[in-house]
């Protein structure tokens, strides 16, 4: 016996959703807690390499709610490299664009349904000359509902495969993530 005991003035029952680690829980699936966008939303625009990590590890949090997440915040994880061969930072259109279609992701992100195992699932991928990406759809009632997403960077041999070949990975990624 663990010897457990449960608090009845701290514990709450019958909620119809729930807040936790900021996300929200309910009868529809996973959200993004709003209070927790918000931050992201009013996050300034970052002046230096600590910064961009800062808020790449807020974003990243939520990666799970934005389609090819990898692909998108490339330029923002060149620019935090510490390599001792890569440029001094500067704040870039690429990293700009990065940055505000992050945000504006992450905003709009979309509710992530619960599983359900009598009905059958659809993989889509993508992949483009950075990354490779996944992502799991049931559909409901004649409407697509994502249930999940997955992405990676490429790496340096990876970026010389065809597109052929990329698409293929993003397949054996996108698996190998749900698996």
């Amino acid at each position: 016996m663990a010897n457990l005991t449960i608090n009845f003035e701290k514990s709450v029952s019958f909620r119809n959703q729930l807040k936790y680690l900021g996300y929200v829980i309910d009868s529809n699936g996973l959200h993004v807690d709003p209070a927790k966008i918000d931050c992201i939303l009013n996050y300034p625009t970052p002046k230096n390499k600590k910064e961009v990590k800062r808020f790449l590890g807020i974003a990243s949090w939520y990666r799970k709610f934005v389609p090819s997440f990898k692909t998108i915040a490339g330029p923002l994880n060149k620019l935090t490299s510490t390599n001792k061969k890569s440029n001094p930072f500067v704040w870039c259109d690429k990293a700009e664009e990065s940055f505000t279609k992050l945000k504006e992701l992450l905003v709009s992100a979309p509710i992530l349904c619960c599983l359900n195992f009598d009905l059958p699932f659809e993989v889509h991928t993508d992949a483009s000359d950075y990354g490779v990406a996944g992502l799991l759809t049931q559909t409901i009632d004649g409407v697509d509902h994502p249930i999940a997403y997955t992405s990676r960077t490429l790496s340096g041999p990876e970026r010389n495969y065809n597109m052929t070949e990329r698409e293929a990975l993003a397949v054996l990624v996108a698996l190998e993530h749900w698996r």
